[in-house]
């Protein structure tokens, strides 16, 4: 038996468009372009450190610690400061100085007529000096202050400062009983290119 197959111009045209996609498919899968491939491994990007210390590893350090001082006493003591990172840091120093009257003894009551203010940080003296890096001369505890952008440590750098402190050999009874605090903050920021 057989079977006759009635061609319509549909069926004709529907073959030839499955016919020409298949063309189109062969073809596009036989053609080729240039190509090269590499590959970067290994990137890594490492932070560095910035790392402060004070004396060796101390985080708390006391520079001045007197008592029953006396007009004209003086002393002094070193402080090691080091960057113990591995980017340069910009050192900066900020005093905070508080005082306290104590109450007024009698030798006191003739020349001080401030019962609630202590005089000693106008007759205390500081100075902070370095071989190696800059320096603060003398200055009345009163006065001091912020000292930014201080100095540099490079990475690993260590540099020894001389703190020195007087009480002014013309102070008189009006400092008796009196004391004062100077707290020092030492900061070490990464150093900018600006």
């Amino acid at each position: 038996m057989s079977r006759t197959i009635k061609l319509t111009r549909r069926r004709v045209l529907a073959s030839l468009l499955v016919i020409s996609l298949a063309a189109a498919g062969a073809g596009a899968g036989t053609m080729a372009y240039f190509s090269d491939t590499e590959t970067s491994t290994d990137n890594t990007v490492s932070a560095g450190t910035l790392d402060l210390q004070l004396d060796d590893g101390d985080s708390d350090v006391t520079l001045v610690e007197v008592s029953e001082a006396a007009p004209g006493d003086s002393g002094s003591t070193t402080l090691n400061v080091s960057n113990n990172g591995t980017i340069d840091g910009t050192l900066s120093i900020d005093f905070d100085v508080s005082s306290a009257e104590n109450g007024i003894v009698e030798p006191e009551e003739g020349v001080d007529n401030s019962p609630s203010d202590s005089e000693l940080p106008e007759n205390l003296q500081v100075k902070l000096t370095s071989d190696d890096a800059p320096n603060v001369g003398w200055v009345n505890a009163s006065d001091l202050g912020t000292y930014s952008e201080f100095a540099t440590l490079e990475a690993g750098e260590e540099v020894e400062y001389t703190v020195e402190w007087r009480i002014v050999s013309d102070a008189g009874n009006e400092i008796q009983s009196d004391s004062a605090t100077v707290n020092a903050t030492i900061t070490l920021d990464q150093e900018t290119d600006e």
